[in-house]
């Protein structure tokens, strides 16, 4: 199933990542992300905290492309 990281009721579902980036959900905490504004594409097996990565990959190319 895909989820879109839009603006709802309760705001974005991955706060961190771009409001264009959706998500492909399936069994087991697999993951597909996509960031089309960022050329970015992270698939994760047996993730246990999805948001929590999105963060962390969004410091990350935040502390890479600060270093540029």
């Amino acid at each position: 199933m895909w989820w879109l990281n839009a603006d709802g009721e309760k705001g974005q579902m991955w706060p961190a990542a771009p409001a264009s980036s959706f998500s492909a959900v399936g069994a087991g905490g697999n993951h597909v992300w996509v960031a089309p504004s960022l050329d970015l594409v992270v698939v994760v097996r047996w993730c246990g905290d999805f948001k929590g990565l999105t963060a962390a990959v969004m410091a990350a190319l935040a502390s890479s492309s600060a270093k540029l």
